[in-house]
């Protein structure tokens, strides 16, 4: 538990000092790679000492191994041709793809889950703290945060609802609902437009995981229809807000009208267009983005996790990601339609909402780290059900003869008794 929590306490320093490094002789050390580095060791060590169990871990996540894999052999194939940079960008987007190993391997009961889950709930408060600094600092909520630390707190508030919608308590229920009040409204006083998206998704998937609940249902959307008209009233009594808000709006309906979104879609274009000629294997890892907006050099990387992956890895990179998304999503939900209502379903279905929310979240930026975080909750929510559920099954199964301590009798047919004198 103490290298999961590692990971968040310096991914959340992280989030706020994205190019942070330590320079150690001629290399440059980002402050996660110590725990990567950690990580590695913990993971090999455990493959060494239990072997049948980190073979049956491989086989339960292969879409995962496989894309790892990928990402090693390419960062072999590429550091000789775009030199350390290829090992930079690995290390910096893909290496916490080794989370979730480390996490299956650590996170080995509910309560070491819920510990894991309280540690992340942390995390975003220290976030939002930053927030309301910057907010008396700065006098405006818009931008107080950037786009990670934005999505960091949505998600995890989305998982204080999921939460309440089971009636489980975090910390305290007074709490509890104060934090859920003072993460949405950094949410969605922030202007982040990539996490609105991840917002608009993750409320669409709540209405359909609790289609079927009535109530729930009914206090959802009465919510939102005070929320319309609340929000309605503030931008007439706040003009300067509204023409905020609306100039947040256009750029999300017609990209093309908003400079930072149409900078960004012309590096979608650029980089495309430059992966062309090897569409299926991609140009590799690598810091070579190049494209021009408006007589200036752009070198940031496409701003959408999508175009990012094929350009590195081309489509099979994509479509490689893309059957790891869809087996998680397929065994959560096979485990939540077992689940009665309580805390290890609410680990299952907040992680649902939580990683599907990141997808649209990645069309107007990267892949989150803490989008893996999500992942972990979730695959480790089901890997425990499903330990329940085989225990379960196997105690209602007759022992066989082997399985007593004491060896049964030798088997006889039964014979009818003959009939014998009384006196001989």
């Amino acid at each position: 538990m103490l290298l999961l929590a590692s990971f968040l306490l310096v991914g959340g320093f992280q989030i706020f000092s994205p190019f942070y490094t330590l320079n150690i002789g001629q290399f440059l050390i980002f402050p996660l790679d110590f725990v990567y580095f950690l990580m590695i060791l913990k993971i090999g060590r455990y493959a060494l000492i239990h072997p049948r169990s980190m073979a049956k871990l491989i086989r339960q996540n292969f879409f995962l191994m496989a894309f790892l894999a990928m990402v090693a052999l390419y960062v072999i194939l590429y550091t000789p041709i775009y030199g350390q940079s290829a090992i930079g960008e690995a290390r910096k987007f893909y290496f916490f793809f080794l989370f979730p190993l480390l996490a299956l391997i650590s996170i080995k009961s509910p309560e070491d889950l819920r510990r894991f889950f309280l540690i992340l709930v942390i995390v975003a408060f220290s976030i939002a703290l930053v927030a309301l600094y910057r907010l008396g600092m700065q006098g405006t909520i818009l931008r107080v945060l950037n786009g990670e630390a934005t999505l960091t707190l949505a998600l995890v508030a989305f998982a204080m609802l999921v939460h309440r919608i089971h009636k489980t308590v975090i910390v305290t229920p007074l709490l509890d609902t104060a934090l859920l009040l003072l993460f949405s409204v950094i949410v969605l006083g922030s202007g982040q437009r990539s996490c609105w998206l991840a917002v608009g998704f993750g409320l669409m998937l709540t209405l359909w995981l609790y289609r079927y609940r009535a109530i729930l249902l009914s206090k959802m959307v009465v919510l939102g229809l005070v929320g319309l008209m609340g929000g309605t009233v503030a931008m007439i009594m706040f003009p300067e807000a509204r023409s905020k808000l609306e100039e947040k709006l256009s750029g999300i309906v017609d990209p093309y009208a908003d400079e930072n979104a149409s900078w960004r879609i012309q590096g979608w274009e650029a980089q495309l267009a430059q992966v062309k000629e090897n569409l299926f294997f991609g140009e590799g890892i690598g810091n070579y983005y190049s494209w021009k907006f408006r007589g200036e050099d752009k070198q940031y990387n496409p701003h959408n996790a999508y175009v990012q992956m094929t350009v590195k890895f081309g489509l099979f990179g994509l479509i490689l990601y893309s059957l790891l998304a869809i087996q998680f999503f397929r065994k959560t939900l096979r485990v939540r339609r077992k689940l009665k209502p309580g805390p290890m379903k609410a680990y299952i279905e907040l992680s649902l909402l939580t990683f599907g929310a990141t997808h649209a979240y990645m069309l107007g930026s990267g892949l989150h780290p803490f989008a893996l975080v999500f992942f972990d909750v979730g695959r480790c929510g089901a890997s425990l059900s499903q330990q329940v559920f085989r225990r379960s099954q196997e105690s209602r199964i007759p022992p066989f003869p082997e399985d007593v301590k004491t060896p049964p009798r030798r088997f006889r047919p039964y014979r009818r008794s003959e009939a014998r004198p009384l006196y001989s």
